[in-house]
């Protein structure tokens, strides 16, 4: 293994980023350049617009370790699957508890649940990124994905997306074995039921 990041690239303070980002964007913002010609606001605005990309990135803990991933050669497929079925499961439950809720404050304690568990993957991840465990990194950043659609989902409320029937073919959970087959069918049933409830249309 190589030496770790002296400095993680996961490790990012918000209200440091924040300040940093105005300051930039104070200088290369396209009205600063008007007095050069517009092949200067053209160039001002390109670059204003490469800030904005890095600053959304640098801001959202999913897209960090994306990014941080995407460095080390290593990809986070769009159809990528959760491999915890106990974690699958968990999720589903929380949708369904949102999808069902009937008041703010149901809302706001299963956000605060998920927002708690969201709070611990990330000083794991940021352990995980130190250590340059790529593999673990990825794992734990798909798992930060599905946790985050959950916050999004409440954010959302009362506006809950309804139960979606998905295509029969499509498998989250795969058997490595033989001893697993029945285990996946009753799985894959369940999931294509409740896909809807991950936000996966």
């Amino acid at each position: 293994m190589e030496i770790p990041y002296e400095n993680n690239p996961f490790d990012v303070d918000p209200i440091v980023l924040k300040d940093r980002f105005r300051n930039l964007q104070r200088v290369i913002h396209p009205d600063k350049w008007s007095v050069g010609g517009s092949n200067a606001q053209g160039l001002a605005a390109h670059m204003s617009s490469i800030v904005n990309k890095a600053y959304g990135t640098l801001l959202n803990p999913f897209a960090r370790a994306e990014y941080i991933l995407q460095q080390e050669g290593v990809e986070i497929g769009e159809s990528e699957n959760l491999e915890d079925p106990a974690l699958i499961m968990e999720v589903m439950e929380a949708r369904e508890e949102l999808d069902g809720a009937e008041s703010q404050e149901e809302v706001e304690r299963i956000r605060q649940e998920n927002a708690d568990k969201i709070a611990e993957l990330l000083t794991t991840l940021t352990e995980l990124v130190q250590s340059e465990n790529w593999a673990a990194v990825k794992k734990a950043a798909i798992k930060l994905k599905y946790l985050q659609s959950i916050d999004k989902a409440a954010e959302g409320w009362p506006s809950q997306s309804k139960y979606i029937e998905a295509c029969a073919d499509y498998n989250f959970y795969k058997a490595d074995d033989e001893d697993e087959k029945s285990v996946q069918i009753t799985m894959n049933r369940t999931f294509k039921r409740y896909r809807g409830l991950l936000m996966l249309e």
